[in-house]
């Protein structure tokens, strides 16, 4: 094989002999291996007279009986950056072009091993795309764009879905069910109970939720008898954009939004951020919610893996409405207007509210070892403080650990 090459550049020069004013070459690789197949176009910077040739099989090419004069050579091939080359064509020249190999950066594709797949893991699973979550979401917690899955059942305090929200999964509460974000568990670590009003507007970061339902193969989810909620963000990267959203509904509900994609930075990093703002009074009398929400993030990527940083909460002010309402009410026996008596609240008190912020943070690092094997460490940490306001009446004060007056 280095026997034919090496002759390459004597045929080229017999070839020129031949034909007299003419350019010859032969276009290889950073190694110097010959490129076949390379579109080559001659244009005369004077005249525009213009003609195109192909490297044959060893790389080598040919322009013959040409005019002299001053020529620009662009070399083109699909894998390689484009290369010009400028010739003052006196007498037959003879060429050796190198051209580079093209990097081409793609969105980056994360695979999760704790994800199910259809036909291949044996857990009975549900999966909500991110075309199904937008066409079912608007201001609702969680809970209530998950509602017509199997095996779940969900209520609001507010009747609504701005506030409080809480579901069940194949009849076992939310202690009993594992909730993932990216693998980080969401479950409070004292109750293992699961705030979903601590994640307001988080479903405007969402790729895809994944419910397994009974035993499931997560490795985080342990203890989980009802099941898992697997809930996996979008990749960074994309169309660098601003977004700014607004809307207005039932019930005095009012959602504005404003979110940035930085979109990949010099193929190596990239950011978001994201600040909503949900107020709505709710369906029943006193379910006001007033609810900030932020998600910043950012990811870093090198050669072997990556690493990603999330911050992201959800400060909220609510009244509270947790108490359901008596058989009167609902059958409209109260004051005979069974629309006004069920939007009964039993908490009258106007400033029973509840105050909280839990602040998240998340730094997850990917690194690939080998193509088998590869190391996933995940640090997360969330704080919180808050507190509630109650009237409460023929009670006494140490039952608060407070002394008696």
């Amino acid at each position: 094989m280095k026997k034919m090459l090496s002759l390459v550049p004597l045929f080229l020069l017999i070839s020129i002999g031949l034909f007299g004013s003419d350019i010859a070459g032969i276009v290889v690789d950073r190694h110097g291996n010959p490129i076949m197949n390379v579109n080559i176009e001659v244009q005369n910077l004077t005249t525009g007279y213009s003609r195109t040739f192909i490297t044959k099989k060893y790389g080598g090419f040919l322009a013959d009986n040409i005019p002299a004069g001053i020529y620009r050579l662009k070399i083109h091939r699909i894998g390689y950056v484009d290369t010009t080359v400028v010739v003052n064509l006196k007498d037959e020249k003879v060429l050796k072009i190198k051209l580079r190999e093209k990097i081409f950066r793609m969105k980056p594709l994360v695979i999760h091993s704790d994800m199910a797949k259809m036909f291949k893991t044996p857990v009975t699973f549900s999966d909500i795309k991110y075309n199904k979550i937008a066409t079912r979401y608007s201001t609702e917690e969680i809970p209530v764009v998950l509602k017509m899955e199997p095996g779940i059942n969900v209520y609001s305090d507010d009747a609504i879905g701005v506030g409080y929200s809480y579901l069940s999964l194949r009849g076992f509460d939310q202690s009993r069910i594992a909730v993932l974000f990216n693998g980080v568990p969401l479950n409070d670590a004292e109750s293992n109970e699961v705030f979903w009003i601590d994640y307001p507007d988080f479903l405007e970061n969402v790729k895809e939720i994944q419910i397994h339902r009974g035993v499931s193969s997560v490795l985080n989810a342990t203890g989980a008898i009802g099941g898992v909620i697997n809930i996996i963000t979008k990749d960074y990267g994309g169309a660098p954009m601003w977004k700014l959203n607004t809307s207005y509904g039932s019930y005095n509900t009012y959602k504005q939004s404003i979110s940035y994609n930085s979109g990949m930075i010099n193929n190596k990093m990239a950011f978001y951020s994201r600040f909503s703002r949900i107020t709505s009074d709710g369906y029943r009398e006193n379910s006001w919610s007033k609810i900030w929400s932020y998600f910043i993030g950012g990811k870093y990527y090198y050669d072997k893996g990556n690493l990603t940083l999330n911050i992201y909460g959800g400060p909220e002010n609510v009244h509270l409405a947790y108490y359901g309402i008596d058989r009167a009410h609902l059958n409209g026996e109260v004051s005979g207007d069974i629309y006004k008596d069920r939007k009964y609240n039993p908490i009258t008190y106007p400033h029973a509210e509840d105050v909280f912020n839990q602040p998240h943070y998340e730094l997850i690092s990917n690194h690939i070892l080998n193509k088998n094997v590869g190391i996933k460490n995940i640090v997360s940490l969330y704080t919180g403080s808050g507190y509630y306001k109650q009237y409460k009446s023929n009670v006494h004060l140490y039952e608060y650990y407070m002394p008696d007056i």
